[in-house]
């Protein structure tokens, strides 16, 4: 078991980058670098990581650094071809600036007090029951992820020992993710612990938790997510429909048919 340790286990997570921007902060320790070009730590928005587990942070300022490196070897890549001053370019950058702007205003203004309640997601689940069944058989697995690879193996350790007492303490302590892996990569006889696996997140080790037939109920715990993105959507989409009514009385908004 692993003995004390404050560091945070988190499922997979895959983090989409909205902006980042290169700077030349002279006395700073670049982070990464492409070609000329250097990757400061006051160039990317860390303060976003500061309410998750220090463990999680690091995890998450690598694949931020990844992503950083990948966009900027395409850039320097397209620069070459001298695409980026056509004026068709110069227009999608407008159109993308404010979508930005409108974006960064709905998130902060209209967005930012959706809650959603687990009652308000186990009572959806048990509504929709029958959306919650496997197309097709499926494998259900517990995935562990951590920066450390000792952790991983003591993990990996603890989950063959099996005792349930100590799985259910591991469990309690540590944040997982439950997830549905269609690709079958489990042999149910004989595997059913895998890892620990190096990944751009970290490294991984995935518990088989059970098999599914086609047509067989998923447990809640597996789709919750999914629920959860669904609920938020809908609440979104609701506000958004809302906010253009009461602008479209607020302002004074004309259309010219005979132009069109």
């Amino acid at each position: 078991m692993i003995n004390n340790k404050k560091c945070k286990i988190v499922g997979l997570v895959f983090i989409t980058i909205l902006s980042f921007f290169s700077c030349n902060h002279e006395k700073e320790t670049p982070l990464a670098s492409v070609g000329n070009v250097a990757l400061k730590e006051s160039s990317i928005e860390f303060a976003n990581l500061k309410n998750l587990p220090k463990n999680q942070q690091e995890t998450q300022k690598k694949i931020i650094i990844n992503n950083w490196i990948n966009t900027e070897m395409l850039y320097q890549t397209a620069k070459k071809r001298k695409l980026n001053n056509t004026e068709e370019i110069n227009q999608k950058i407008q159109q993308y600036k404010k979508l930005l702007v409108i974006q960064d205003y709905l998130d902060s203004h209209v967005y930012n007090n959706i809650e959603i309640t687990e009652s308000e997601l186990l009572e959806r689940y048990n509504k929709n029951k029958n959306r919650y069944k496997a197309t097709k058989d499926i494998t259900l697995v517990i995935n562990y992820l951590t920066n450390n690879k000792k952790d991983a193996e003591e993990i990996k350790g603890v989950l063959f020992l099996g005792n349930s007492q100590d799985i259910e303490s591991l469990n309690n302590d540590f944040v997982t993710t439950q997830q549905i892996d269609k690709t079958n990569i489990f042999n149910f006889k004989n595997k059913k612990i895998i890892g620990p696996i190096k990944t751009d997140a970290g490294y991984v080790v995935t518990k088989l938790s059970q098999k599914l037939k086609k047509g067989e109920q998923i447990p809640f715990s597996y789709v919750r997510n999914e629920i959860k993105e669904e609920f938020i959507l809908e609440k979104k989409k609701n506000l958004y429909k809302k906010l253009l009514t009461k602008l479209r009385n607020k302002n004074k908004v004309k259309t010219y048919e005979k132009n069109h």
